[in-house]
């Protein structure tokens, strides 16, 4: 009787059994993340050059195209057109790399919502 009513019972899959094995997955997940962050500690420096450069590069960028567009307003017009396009060539490529500074700031300020902005940059890519 008893070796029965297991085997019914293993048939149904309960709301409480659902949410059990939902919480197991997300401890382990959790887990593993925090195990790997243990594992790779002696790459903190090579991570913290890689977000310096990308974030670096973007400030540089952003910086580059207001001051040539500044440049462009007192320049002679022939010229002043050049500039402008060098601004604008720079705000294109600003908005490139956009995505990936905010993985970057996401990484470092928000790494437990991290799957939140992998949703939002991943959703937003026009080549997706």
């Amino acid at each position: 009787m008893t070796g029965a009513a297991s085997a019914m019972d293993s048939l149904v899959y309960t709301d409480e059994e659902r949410a059990q094995d939902a919480a197991a997955e997300r401890k382990a997940a959790r887990q593993y993340i925090v195990d790997w962050m243990q594992a790779t500690q002696g790459q903190n420096l090579t991570r913290r050059l890689i977000a310096l450069l990308i974030v670096g590069m973007y400030a540089l960028m952003t910086m580059s195209a207001i001051a040539l567009s500044i440049a462009a307003l007192w320049a002679e017009p022939a010229t002043a057109t050049k500039i402008q396009a060098s601004a604008n060539i720079l705000k294109e490529q600003i908005g490139a790399t956009w995505d990936v500074v905010l993985l970057v700031i996401g990484f470092y300020f928000a790494a437990p919502h991290l799957d939140k902005f992998v949703g939002v940059v991943t959703r937003r890519r026009p080549d997706k």
